[in-house]
């Protein structure tokens, strides 16, 4: 039997993109979780929401390089690039 390494290749960019898409709705909402915490005066859980928006970031820069479909790895820089810019005015 032989194996389709293409087709393994193609299914390991599809399941990649699912993860650093999920990440990035992560991000989103732990960003409206630390907004909210901060506007309640809750400064540890707004902290904590933070650096899980800091996290999420990092696996994006971290793996969003292995994506080889250039319309799907565009479109998550340019998420990613506004999830870090929600992250800076945290």
């Amino acid at each position: 039997m032989a194996l389709d390494y293409e087709s393994q290749k193609a299914d390991h960019d599809t399941q990649l993109i699912d993860f650093l898409r999920i990440d990035l709705q992560l991000g989103r909402t732990f960003a409206e979780v630390a907004a909210l915490a901060k506007e309640s005066g809750h400064m540890d859980h707004y902290g904590q929401a933070k650096a899980d928006v800091e996290k999420a970031v990092e696996a994006m820069r971290r793996f969003i390089d292995r994506v080889r479909d250039s319309a799907p790895k565009a479109e998550l820089n340019h998420e990613l690039g506004e999830l870090e810019q929600i992250l800076s005015k945290l």
